[in-house]
């Protein structure tokens, strides 16, 4: 073989090794694309995961205001409950005075009727401090329990047989319960705390 058929093969040689292989700025390229895609599928399971763990909070919120308002729905039915005939407030909407309607006191001779409210369950108090909702059993200075957490207000209205607005205890049929809350922190998604009225129609038997 002579010089030039030498020359003309290692030619060949080269650049079928340029055509197999990858050029710098190819391989640049090439990661520069694979880093785009990866920050891509990463975000998305970011936001994947955040959004479970919000809607985690949105369940535990509601599940909260159920636990709450079935509390107390079932101090109402028993409000005014009095076979002995002893003095009762029954349901006073304002126990602390300030005109809001959103505390309640409810009273009642029922754990066992005996002629007394000094039983646990008959003189009770719902009311919202900061931002939890709190629960006393018993009368004025005893003990206050948050039953529930992140409540930003507690609203009741009284009406009667009628379905009427009423103030006056007498008249009373039915008590409409609106707890709103808010979940315990901001989505990433949104930037907001997810806010939710829960309302309940209790029917009285006093």
């Amino acid at each position: 073989m002579d010089i030039k058929s030498l020359t003309a093969a290692s030619g060949r040689n080269q650049g079928s090794a340029r055509a197999a292989g990858f050029s710098l700025l190819e391989m640049i390229i090439s990661i520069s694309l694979l880093s785009l895609l990866l920050a891509v599928v990463f975000d998305a399971v970011w936001r994947v995961e955040k959004g479970y763990a919000h809607e985690k909070r949105v369940s535990a919120m509601q599940g909260n205001q159920r636990y709450a308002l079935e509390m107390i729905t079932r101090a109402l039915r028993n409000a005014g409950n009095n076979p002995e005939g002893i003095a009762l407030d029954k349901v006073n909407l304002d126990p602390d005075g300030n005109g809001q309607k959103d505390s309640i006191r409810i009273q009642s001779d029922c754990n066992p009727p005996d002629g007394d409210i000094a039983d646990s369950e008959e003189d009770i108090l719902f009311r919202v401090s900061g931002n939890s909702l709190l629960y006393r059993d018993g009368p004025p200075g005893s003990t206050e329990t948050s039953i529930a957490a992140n409540v930003q207000s507690l609203l009741f209205a009284a009406f009667d047989d009628q379905g009427n607005a009423t103030t006056s205890v007498d008249l009373m049929s039915a008590i409409v319960i609106t707890l709103t809350a808010t979940t315990e922190r901001r989505s990433l998604q949104t930037g907001t705390v997810r806010t939710q009225a829960l309302t309940a129609s209790v029917n009285l038997r006093m």
